[in-house]
């Protein structure tokens, strides 16, 4: 079934409808990939009322919600397993990680064995630590970057 102009019409009357999920999901202005997820919200919505003259804003407010969450976490986990493609350690490597050891605060040393290493959520880390998550995720992005400078 194709999408008529009466369906991107009431679309178009009811854009903020788009606007208000991507923003419930979390999604800013300053995001990459907001036009995106704004023109997906549109096609959706539309092709929506085009399948079963769906109607109910609350229903897909919801789907509009959650399809966009999805396109982001689809994101996130192409940009990490991107990024999780790095090249295998030296044994010079192991010895200048050892050598950062010494000079890890004890919050560092926390992310490093527990978050890197075992994969504890840092969210957990945040609770155990007492410090905030916002905090938490400041360390661990400040110790990810000392590791590129030191063995790159």
């Amino acid at each position: 079934m194709s999408i008529q102009t009466r369906d991107w019409q009431t679309v178009w009357d009811n854009r903020g409808l788009v606007y208000g999920a991507v923003k419930r999901a979390g999604i800013s202005r300053t995001d990459r990939d907001y036009e995106d997820v704004i023109q997906n919200g549109l096609l959706l919505y539309a092709s929506m009322l085009a399948e079963n003259n769906q109607s109910d804003p609350g229903l897909i407010f919801q789907i509009i919600k959650w399809r966009s969450l999805d396109y982001i976490r689809a994101r996130n986990r192409k940009i990490e397993n991107f990024n999780g493609q790095n090249r295998r350690l030296s044994p010079a490597d192991y010895l200048t990680i050892e050598a950062m050891l010494q000079d890890f605060s004890r919050l560092e040393l926390l992310i490093f064995q527990k978050h890197l290493l075992a994969g504890e959520r840092l969210k957990n880390l945040s609770e155990i630590s007492g410090y905030s998550y916002r905090t938490v995720v400041r360390t661990k992005s400040q110790l990810c970057q000392r590791f590129r400078s030191s063995l790159t």
